[in-house]
Order: C-alpha cells, then sequence, then structure tokens
C-alpha cells in the first residue's frame, strides 16, 4: 500500500517531449479556479566549501547550522 510508484524509463523519455504550456492571467478568466499570482520561484541553492582539518571543519558547520540553518 505504501510503496513508493518509481517513473518508468517510458514515462520520463515521453516528459521530455512535452510541451510546456504557457499560460496567461488573461486566459483564466472562464475559469473556475480563479488564478490570483503567476511567479517563477528563484533558486536560492548556495554550495560553500569548507577548509581546514577536520576539527575546524566541524567547528564552521556546527556555526551554519546553529545561524543559518537554525537546527541546532
Amino acid at each position: 500500500l505504501n510503496k513508493p510508484r518509481y517513473p518508468s524509463l517510458k514515462g520520463i523519455m515521453a516528459s521530455k517531449k512535452k510541451e510546456i504550456k504557457q499560460v496567461q492571467k488573461d486566459d483564466t478568466i472562464g475559469a473556475l479556479q480563479p488564478l490570483n499570482n503567476i511567479h517563477v520561484p528563484q533558486k536560492a541553492k548556495r554550495t560553500e566549501m569548507l577548509d581546514g582539518t577536520a576539527d575546524q571543519i566541524v567547528e564552521k558547520l556546527v556555526q551554519i547550522m546553529k545561524t543559518e540553518i537554525k537546527i541546532l
């Protein structure tokens, strides 16, 4: 029942060929669901390389988790 469904190779290849339909806000006037806002999500992923000894890297990583990610 709770098994994840993985996409088949045929489905992945077919999705590459499908057209992405552009929708304008004016096109949804007769739609059942109102459309208030359309936006493209911004990419917020940053990669930061940590240099130093293992102890220094651990200290920097813990500091990042406390301040930026707020895990600890």
